[in-house]
Parts: structure tokens; C-alpha cells; sequence
């Protein structure tokens, strides 16, 4: 009788040591519309499925389609969210979390993807990737004709926002000879673009989207066009296959023409903007994008001017080649209804067919 405390002491540390450190992180339960149930823990929801972690079974992933009922202890990072967030309870596809101290939000289960322990988020949230594009031809004879492009993309996703940049410059010059009367005629072209995107997710799918710009085209008699928007963009979906969001909102345009005398002052006014994203990757590895942008004068530049708008869009294939190289083909095609009011020999209707080299990373 003398040690029978010591020995129910004894017991209870052993018990606790063995059993009551792990209880906390597999204190959860999933259950599947066939009725199984698989303690453990969330470990985070993808597109299609969510990362369960069970002390048996290891890390596996369950079909979105099959959880019935959830029960989890474990805070999450929700994309649009500062705070930790607490699964509460699962009604149907619905899902009900606590974050931080505010109201509970109502999330559909289908919908949430990219959602990570939030101990962690801040490391493993965070993506980086990017793109390099050349393209060129030479000609040489009666004629001697050069043209040059390269393209730059960089992208950095860390948390809930999302940054983009985009560089572009090419260059074409012609030289043609008039030997009867040693006569030489050069002309040169150059266009470059620069551009910066930085978009905030305040809701899963719900993004801040702006962008600034700025660019120079000689054929069009651009000395310097800056561009600042700010809208809404909203993400159908993302996933390593395929992507589409559509961003609308309000365009603030600059530009100073390029011409003898110059203008007084540059053309300024206030446009609408509506731009869209997509992209698709077959199953060869073949990558397929489109992208649009729309952007239409709420008023005219000067009194008497007509309203300005513009549709570019840009359309290609990525054929893969390996270490991350790809041949590309592409096409630009714009339309731009005051194209001549900055150069008079312009045309409204622009198209620019590419076929270069790609390398992703």
C-alpha cells in the first residue's frame, strides 16, 4: 500500500509522456460519405482534395467530393485573411471558420485551395517563376533588314499578394540602296514596354488589381505613354494546369506625341479598363495562353476630339524542348481607333506574328 501512489504516479507520467504529446496534434477527425473515419489533422486544401494527416496513414489526400464532416484544431492561412482561422463546423459544401477575432466567415470548400497550416504560411506561401522570350531575323541583299525582340517576365507570389513584371523591347532597321544615284535610305523603329502589377487577395478569390506602364513606339509617333489603373480582379481558378482571371477598373492616360512643332501639352484623360488571363497545359507539356485588354476614354482628350479606345490582344503556343526551353509562336494583334491622330500614315489595325525561343524558369 505504501507505493501504490508512486506507482499511479508513475503510471500517469508514462501515459502522458507516450500518449498526451501526440493527443494535440491529431486531435481531429475526417469523416467520408461512405461513413470511414480518419483521426489526424488538416495539413492544408488544394484545388481538388485535402491534405490530411493521420498518425497511421501518413499525409494523404482526400477528395473534396467524399468529406461529409471535418473536425480540426489546427489554424489555417486563408488567402484574403490576416489572422489565423479555425475550422468551426461543415454544413454540405459549406464550410464555417473563425478568424481572429472578427466574424466568422462562410467559405464554399470547392472554392478554397492554396490553404496551408498558418504556423507556416509565410514560408511555404510563396512562389517565384519567370520567362525569357528572343526572337530575330536577318535579311541581306537589295535590301538589309534587321529585327530584334526580347521579352522579359517576372513573377513573385508571397501571401496574399502577387507581383508581375514585364519588360519588352525590339528594334527593326531597313536599309535599302539607290545605286544609280549612290543614294542610302535608313530607317529604324524601336518599341519598348514596361510594366508592373501588383495585385492584393483580400477575399479567396477576390483580388485588388493595379498596374502601371509605361512606353515608346515609333511607329506610332509615341514619344512617352505612361498608364495607371486600379480595379477589381476576380480568379476563376488556378491550378499548375490552367488559370483565367478578369480584371476591370479605372485608367488614368498620359501621352506625349512625338512631332515637329511638338504639342503644347500631352493628351490626358480618364479610360475604362477590362483585361482577362488564360492560360492551358496538355497533357504533352504544349502551353497555350491568351491575353486581352480593353481600354476605352470616359471623355475625350481636347473639346471636339472623338472618344479613344483600343483592344490588344496576344495569343501563343509554348512547344516544349526540354531543360525548360520552349519554341514559341505568337500573335499580336491590335486595334487602335485614334492610331492616326498620332501618326497620320498609321494603321488602325496592327499584327505582329512571332516565332522565337522561350526559356522558363
Amino acid at each position: 500500500m505504501i507505493f501504490s501512489p508512486w506507482l499511479s504516479l508513475c503510471c500517469c507520467t508514462l501515459f502522458l509522456l507516450c500518449f498526451g504529446s501526440g493527443a494535440p496534434a491529431f486531435a481531429g477527425q475526417v469523416v467520408l460519405d461512405n461513413g470511414d473515419a480518419i483521426s489526424g489533422e488538416i495539413h492544408g486544401i488544394e484545388a481538388t482534395a485535402i491534405i490530411w494527416r493521420s498518425e497511421t496513414l501518413g499525409e494523404i489526400q482526400l477528395p473534396k467530393l467524399r468529406v461529409a464532416r471535418l473536425i480540426s484544431s489546427t489554424p489555417l492561412k486563408i488567402r484574403g485573411q490576416r489572422h489565423p482561422c479555425l475550422w468551426l463546423d461543415m454544413k454540405g459544401s459549406k464550410v464555417r471558420f473563425q478568424c481572429g477575432t472578427g466574424k466568422k466567415k462562410l467559405y464554399s470548400l470547392l472554392g478554397l485551395k492554396y490553404v496551408i497550416p498558418f504556423a507556416n504560411h509565410r514560408e511555404a506561401n510563396y512562389a517565384y517563376g519567370g520567362s525569357l522570350r528572343l526572337t530575330g531575323w536577318k535579311q541581306t541583299g537589295n535590301t538589309r533588314a534587321e529585327y530584334q525582340e526580347i521579352q522579359t517576365e517576372v513573377r513573385l507570389r508571397h501571401g496574399d499578394l502577387r507581383h508581375d513584371i514585364s519588360l519588352s523591347h525590339n528594334s527593326q532597321s531597313t536599309t535599302s540602296y539607290d545605286y544609280a544615284n549612290n543614294l542610302v535610305f535608313k530607317t529604324q523603329l524601336r518599341r519598348s514596354i514596361a510594366s508592373y502589377s501588383l495585385n492584393w487577395f483580400f477575399l479567396p478569390r477576390w483580388y485588388w488589381a493595379n498596374k502601371i506602364s509605361a512606353e515608346q513606339d515609333d511607329s506610332r509617333n509615341i514619344q512617352e505613354e505612361y498608364r495607371a489603373s486600379s480595379g477589381l480582379g476576380h480568379l476563376f481558378w488556378e491550378n499548375p494546369k490552367s488559370s483565367m482571371d478578369v480584371e476591370g477598373g479605372l485608367q488614368y492616360n498620359r501621352t506625349y506625341i512625338d512631332q515637329n512643332p511638338p504639342p503644347e501639352q500631352p493628351d490626358t484623360y480618364p479610360a475604362v479598363r477590362l483585361a482577362t488571363n488564360f492560360r492551358y497545359t496538355l497533357r504533352s507539356g504544349l502551353n497555350l495562353y491568351h491575353k486581352s485588354n480593353f481600354n476605352h476614354s470616359l471623355v475625350a482628350p481636347e473639346p471636339g476630339d472623338s472618344t479613344r479606345w483600343e483592344l490588344r490582344t496576344d495569343t501563343g503556343l509554348n512547344f516544349p524542348l526540354g531543360f525548360g526551353i520552349s519554341a514559341n509562336f505568337s500573335v499580336e494583334w491590335a486595334y487602335v481607333n485614334h492610331a492616326r491622330d498620332q501618326n497620320i500614315n498609321a494603321s488602325l489595325e496592327d499584327t505582329i506574328y512571332r516565332l522565337g525561343a522561350n526559356y522558363a524558369w
